[in-house]
């Protein structure tokens, strides 16, 4: 067996997590109770608050192998604006990653969706952010790269959109009242705005009657510097204008988890096993080419939803079953992981003196649950790359002990694990044991 030796700083060493993006001043809890879909939040940082998470050069960098990718992901691309920020947006142009320093020399800005997918440190960002949340829906790291007085103009988004600013100044104008909650499309300000003063509210879509849509006077307005955070809801109006120099900003946006959604994909592994939810045939009109007012299968639907009530009747009496689902979409990553990350470490003999610490790469969820005859386990997610978690068992009382040990502490020693109060009973070669076997599936690493 070969002795464990520190390993190089992985990705995510020095990434900032969700709670570095709020601040001292600001719990998580707080946050998501107060702020979360509710209003917009300012958070006021220091010019080095995001040093080291992305920079000028690193956009550059991304961008050229960006272009050299034969294939990249379906998610990112590339768009172009002219907007200055103003009541009125203008079109989007799609370009090519070899052609953004093109478009930017000509006064446009630059979005970059999905940067992540093609940066492997900001792809650790997002999921350590997504992962600690808990959020089960997608979480999308865009770039904005904005020549002075050029931005995006006034409108609203189906997400909550959180701007970190990592260089130069961008001034953001924005509604305090959302138009609507959690929105199912994005919209123009100009637009609703018109339709509203113009007093063809009645024939427009509901969605549209239904917005608050301010006068742009009773905007707020607040310029974004060096390592300030802006949060915005989803439905929340708002434009934004580079200001003096050029502007650099990374915007995670957290698309929303739609509970009938998180229903039906828990669900999809009952319901798949019954003929009628894997595949309905045609039913076409008779010779008198009218379709009759019930489908000539209708016993036979009627039985699949009877099944789907009684489904659902049973997820609201015990909703575990929802929840494993929903944490298993939150334990998911976006990104391919490397093969050292997503198998963890090899085996190796830890010595006592070995400092460990969760996993800062995986982020890993851990949940509580119950045995089927009785008695607690403890349940470690883990990402496994796009849509498959890996998930690990801790049954054993001594090891659970040591889990929720590791899981309060930032980082410690094997031999200061020995002296927590809950394991002073516990045989220390017991602790290096389930040390060893968490770091080898990747919930512990070594530092």
């Amino acid at each position: 067996m070969s002795r464990a030796s520190p390993r190089p700083p992985s990705l995510a060493e020095n990434l900032p997590g969700i709670e570095h993006i709020l601040g001292d001043g600001l719990a998580l809890d707080e946050f998501l109770t107060k702020y979360w879909a509710r209003q917009p939040l300012f958070i006021k940082g220091s010019p080095g608050k995001f040093v080291g998470l992305f920079d000028k050069q690193e956009y550059r960098a991304t961008m050229k192998a960006a272009a050299a990718e034969a294939q990249l992901p379906p998610d990112f691309f590339v768009r172009v604006t002219y907007d200055e920020g103003g009541v009125q947006g203008g079109p989007r142009i799609d370009i090519q990653p070899n052609e953004v320093e093109r478009y930017f020399a000509t006064g446009a800005t630059v979005c970059v969706n999905s940067i992540h997918l093609v940066n492997e440190k900001l792809g650790a960002f997002v999921h350590r952010v997504k992962s600690r949340m808990n959020h089960p829906g997608v979480v999308r790291l865009n770039c904005y790269w904005s020549p002075p007085g050029r931005g995006f103009g006034a409108h609203f988004d189906a997400r909550v959109a959180t701007t970190l600013q990592i260089g130069g100044r961008k001034t953001w104008r924005f509604a305090r009242q959302i138009a609507t909650a959690w929105p199912l499309d994005g919209a123009s300000y100009g637009t609703a705005r018109r339709v509203k003063e113009q007093g063809g509210v009645e024939s427009a879509p509901e969605v549209v009657q239904e917005m608050v849509v301010p006068p742009w006077t009773d905007f707020e307005e607040v310029t974004l510097e060096a390592g300030d955070v802006l949060v915005l809801p989803a439905g929340a109006w708002h434009a934004a204008r580079a200001e003096g120099d050029e502007s650099l900003a990374l915007n995670l946006a957290f698309d929303p988890a739609r509970l009938h959604v998180l229903v039906f994909d828990a669900l999809a592994p009952f319901l798949s096993r019954r003929e009628p939810w894997r595949g309905l045939r045609p039913s076409p009109a008779g010779k008198e080419r009218i379709l009759p007012s019930l489908p000539p299968d209708a016993d036979e639907l009627s039985a699949a939803l009877r099944e789907l009530a009684g489904l659902l009747e049973q997820m609201a009496a015990d909703p575990a079953q929802l929840w494993r689902h929903w944490i298993e979409r939150a334990a998911m990553s976006d990104r391919p992981l490397s093969s050292s990350s997503s198998s963890g470490a090899p085996a190796v003999s830890l010595p006592q003196d070995t400092r460990v610490r969760m996993s800062r790469q995986l982020t890993p969820l851990i949940v509580a649950g119950s045995l089927p005859g009785g008695g607690e386990m403890l349940s470690i997610y883990l990402p496994a790359g796009g849509e498959a978690v890996n998930v690990v068992e801790i049954q054993e009382a001594d090891d659970q002990a040591f889990l929720r040990g590791a899981a309060r502490h930032d980082e410690f020693s094997l031999t200061q694990a020995c002296d927590w109060p809950e394991l002073r009973d516990v045989d220390p070669l017991r602790i290096l044991r389930i040390a060893q076997e968490l770091v080898e599936c990747g919930v512990l690493e070594v530092i």
